[in-house]
């Protein structure tokens, strides 16, 4: 049926290449006679031919000798759908399904009468009619994953990716910028002296110490052949033998937990280690916002003018693990403290994009290494735990000065906390839009079974 059909469309062309081009105003007389010529219509009783395609009237079509195609659309109906542009967001009369959501309680009558918002009738007026309604049904949805699902749904955001570990040379006044975080090397916070330290630690050293000499050698949870499963990050894909041993180590991490844990049940010496939750090998994403920052290219109307704006950071990576709890760690220092009201900030004023890094549209997401429903009650964070996976992927692709492998876990920290911090506070209630006020505390502790790195990150 196929070649049929190609054999006519050939002697139709083959024939329409007979006449001269000085025919042309006949051009369509011409193919209506060469389609009717190897195209017979069928004839009724009456002598009258039908379209072929018409079934209106009352035509036997068992009796037709070429099947109809499958193709086939009748003609009352267009051939080809059109174009259909776009409408702007302020078109749309409502962006959620409100009425599906609960009603928001008021009382029928109130001390003071309220009266809706006076908009005027012009376009401007329109658009913010529109916008209170749809400030309206954002707030009557009853999580923050769905706040922010429906406020960025529609179009994403100029965003520099971030990850644990910068593919940069000196990257920690960067991290430190885009997180306001102020260092400080080799001090404890005052909370150790309230440990508890009548208890004797050297069982629970020698049996760390049996586990850190067996754990090494071998792993249990992920094989080598898993490697390709792997998150691609910006350093570039992983090799069999790095993510051998960061598997180990990540198993190492999670046998001394589990250590810890059980050991300090037996003693009943800490109600924060009695009953936790741990995640192993989670994935944290989140977002949030610089002010003053410089602007990653000029173009006429995005721009214009400004040489700054509030730009936005999406942070993604995976953890080794993750510890939680039911209830929050004490505050290191209070708010009102001097360390946060007159520390300095290291100040990055240059275009991160021209150092490479990865300037994307992404719609905004937070995701603390767990789903919000999945939580269990341990809502709050108490240890995060890092692998030396990125400090091989740093090694392999020689971008590493021998002097600086402090500096890039001291920024390791400081991102992967912040992060962690910031998609947990916004899974209880806070914004992203704004910096992180609510004294959340957890542990950051980076490894290779060898080397050890304790972190504090308020």
């Amino acid at each position: 049926m196929l070649i049929s059909i190609n054999l006519q469309r050939i002697i139709l062309k083959k024939n329409l290449g007979a006449y001269p081009l000085k025919n042309l105003s006949r051009f369509s007389t011409v193919v209506e006679d060469v389609k009717k010529e190897s195209n017979p219509s069928p004839k009724t009783e009456e002598g009258h031919q039908e379209d072929w395609f018409n079934v209106e009237k009352e035509i036997d079509i068992d009796e037709r000798i070429v099947p109809k195609p499958i193709s086939y659309r009748p003609d009352h109906l267009p051939q080809c759908r059109k174009r259909i542009r776009q409408k702007p967001w302020w078109r749309f009369r409502y962006f959620v399904d409100i009425h599906s959501r609960p009603l928001v309680k008021e009382e029928e009558y109130t001390e003071k009468p309220e009266y809706p918002p006076i908009l005027e009738h012009d376009k401007e007026g329109l658009k913010k009619k529109i916008r209170f309604e749809w400030y309206n049904a954002i707030q009557r949805l009853p999580s923050a994953e769905e706040k922010i699902y429906e406020i960025t749904k529609h179009y994403g955001h100029l965003s520099y990716i971030i990850e644990p570990v910068m593919k940069l040379y000196n990257s920690l006044p960067i991290q430190q910028h885009i997180t306001r975080t102020h260092l400080i090397k080799n001090q404890l916070p005052d909370q150790n002296e309230m440990m508890d330290k009548e208890i004797n630690y050297d069982p629970l050293k020698q049996m760390i110490l049996t586990l850190i000499e067996s754990r090494l050698f071998h792993t249990e949870s992920c094989h080598v052949k898993h490697f390709k499963q792997s998150t691609l990050s910006v350093l570039g894909r992983t090799t069999k033998e790095i993510f051998s041993q960061s598997c180990k180590q990540q198993d190492l991490l999670a046998d001394i937990i589990q250590i810890v844990r059980n050991f300090k049940q037996s003693h009943q010496s800490s109600s924060n280690t009695s009953n936790v939750q741990i995640d192993y090998n989670p994935f944290v994403a989140t977002t949030w916002w610089v002010n003053d920052f410089p602007i990653p290219f000029k173009k006429k109307y995005w721009f214009r003018d400004q040489t700054t704006w509030n730009q936005c950071f999406a942070y993604r990576g995976n953890h080794a693990c993750h510890v939680r709890t039911e209830m929050p760690l004490a505050p290191i220092v209070s708010i009102d403290n001097d360390v946060c009201m007159k520390s300095e900030v290291p100040q990055w004023n240059h275009n991160l994009l021209r150092f490479g890094i990865q300037l994307m549209r992404r719609n905004i997401y937070s995701l603390p290494g767990f789903w919000p429903s999945h939580s269990n009650g341990f809502d709050f964070p108490y240890l995060l735990g890092h692998s030396y996976e990125m400090i091989e992927m740093r090694k392999k692709l020689n971008i590493q000065i021998d002097d600086d492998i402090q500096d890039v876990l001291d920024g390791m920290a400081i991102t992967s906390a912040f992060g962690w911090l910031t998609s947990i506070a916004n899974n209880l209630g806070f914004t992203i839009y704004d910096h992180l006020t609510y004294p959340l505390v957890t542990n950051v502790i980076i490894t290779d079974g060898q080397w050890w790195s304790f972190y504090w990150a308020p």
